[in-house]
């Protein structure tokens, strides 16, 4: 009978025991399932962070092949800005030059031109005076042979004076005709002139634009790789942490 009681004690030990056996395990089972929760949590944010990287990257190299073609546009509308503003520069030389050529010979026909005028004046007072004279003449000594010669002689070297006032007539009207040419050749250099410097202005422009969208593409190049080097440590942080759940 002592032996049974004993037996029975020592039951109900062994099963207090295996009780809190049973409600040790219990714990270990909660406290690995919220190990494996945080384990596959840090899985999914690790697969998230690859994922972000991968989508940098690929951000990146798009960006970095944008700039490398911006680059390329850049250098190529500066070298296409460089040759327009040198022919710019030449065309503006040799108009210039031309223009220079013009005035001179502008100035050369105006002072001709002024001479043939004050000699135009002076013969047409001279003709002014001959015919006044011949119709003295011819007033006071009608019918008279003498006066009859010198008339013949006086209508001659008033036709001479007549022919040579024609001429230098017609010698102004061409200086005129050239001063008219050479003010439209000064008007169609201004032109040229100003269509190429509103070129020139257009690809300054452009090439400023370009500038700043290249200013722009480096700056959100940086950032990426700011960001790449961020994901970088994140998910080397998240190997880690994995590892060691």
């Amino acid at each position: 009978l002592d032996a049974g009681r004993q037996s029975q004690t020592q039951n109900k030990i062994l099963q207090g025991e295996l009780d809190h056996l049973k409600e040790a395990m219990r714990k270990q089972m909660d406290e690995i399932e919220i190990k494996d929760k945080e384990l596959n949590t840090l899985r999914h944010a690790l697969e998230l962070s690859e994922n972000s990287k991968r989508a940098m990257e690929v951000q990146l190299t798009r960006l970095t092949s944008d700039l490398d073609a911006s680059e390329r546009a850049l250098s190529s509308i500066r070298r296409d800005g460089d040759d327009k503003l040198q022919d710019l520069e030449r065309l503006h030389v040799q108009q210039k030059n031309e223009i220079d050529v013009l005035n001179q010979t502008v100035e050369t026909l105006k002072r001709d031109l002024d001479e043939r005028s004050k000699r135009s004046s002076f013969l047409e007072d001279e003709v002014e005076r001959k015919l006044s004279e011949l119709k003295n003449l011819s007033e006071k000594l009608q019918g008279s042979e003498k006066i009859s010669l010198d008339n013949q002689k006086l209508q001659g070297h008033l036709h001479d004076l007549s022919m040579e006032v024609r001429d230098l007539r017609l010698k102004s009207a061409e200086q005129e005709r050239l001063i008219t040419t050479r003010d439209a050749a000064i008007d169609t250099y201004e032109q040229k002139s100003s269509i190429m410097s509103q070129q020139l202005q257009r690809q300054s422009e452009m090439l400023d634009t370009l500038q700043t969208q290249n200013r722009e593409s480096q700056a959100v190049i940086q950032d990426l790789k700011r960001k790449l080097w961020a994901a970088s440590a994140s998910s080397a942080m998240n190997h880690e942490a994995a590892g060691a759940r």
